[in-house]
This record gives C-alpha cells, structure tokens and sequence, in this order.
C-alpha cells in the first residue's frame, strides 16, 4: 500500500506543478485495483476468552473458499489468538459470553470462538 501512496503523492506534485497528465491518474486508479485483496477471516476457537489461551479449532475464509487449518495443531500457523494479532489479523468479534453460560457448569453455544480479519 505504501507504493500506492507513494504514487498519489507524485501524482499531487505533478498536479501542484501543472504537469498532472491523465496517464498518470489512470496507472493510480489500476495500481488501486491491483492492490484490492478480498478479505481473509480466520476463525479460531480457543479453549477460554483470553486471546493468550490455546487454539482448539481453526477454519480460514479466503477468496478460495473455506479451509480448515492442518491436521495436526502443531502446524497450525497460530497457537493463540494473540499469535495471530501479532501477525496482522484484527479481531472482529469476541466470543459471545452470554451464548456459553447456561448453568454453573454447563455452557452452550459456539463456546470461545474469536475472529479475525486481514
């Protein structure tokens, strides 16, 4: 994103100093579609709703469709949510508390699933 920002401060000299040209605006507008990604969601369900807890369960939305994480946990690309923050992924939504608690020991509900954005 940076080139493209990059790009639009040249294209702001250029037009300050009336030499802006109608090819420079449109290479801009098709950098901007180049740049344009379709969102990734990374679903994780961890074992409480402290993002440092360990990962149970994963699943990635991406542009090809929906992926389960590895077989095997231990190649799961995160161990925790916060793993995962730390590597660029926003989160959208925390676990939904009151979906989990029915009675002092008994929990419903998609129990403590986080997901994060890219």
């Amino acid at each position: 994103m940076s080139q493209l920002k990059e790009q639009l401060e040249q294209c702001l000299d250029k037009f300050r100093a009336g030499t802006l040209t109608e090819g420079d605006l449109q290479q801009a507008l098709e950098n901007i579609d180049a740049a344009a990604k379709p969102q990734r969601l990374l679903y994780l369900q961890a074992t409480n709703t402290s993002v440092t807890s360990s990962v149970e369960g994963m699943s990635i939305v991406d542009g090809d469709g929906v992926h389960n994480g590895p077989d095997e946990p231990d190649d799961w690309p995160y161990q925790t949510v916060h793993e995962a923050m730390l590597d660029g992924w926003r989160v959208v939504k925390f676990p939904e508390m009151t979906l989990m608690l029915v009675g002092e020991n008994e929990t419903y509900g998609l129990g403590c699933e986080f997901i994060l954005e890219k």
